[in-house]
C-alpha cells in the first residue's frame, strides 16, 4: 500500500467523514446528473 491509498483509507475511516456521509444519507436532497455536471464544471 502506497502513501498515497493509506491517506484516503485514513480520510475515509476519519469521524468527520463518516458523520458527513451520515447526514447526507438521512437527506431526502437528491441531484440529477444534470445538476451534478453543471456544479463540476467550476
Amino acid at each position: 500500500m502506497n502513501k498515497k491509498q493509506f491517506e484516503d483509507l485514513e480520510g475515509i475511516n476519519s469521524p468527520n467523514y463518516l458523520k458527513s456521509i451520515a447526514e447526507a444519507r438521512k437527506s431526502s436532497k437528491r441531484y440529477s446528473s444534470k445538476e451534478i455536471k453543471e456544479e463540476l464544471k467550476c
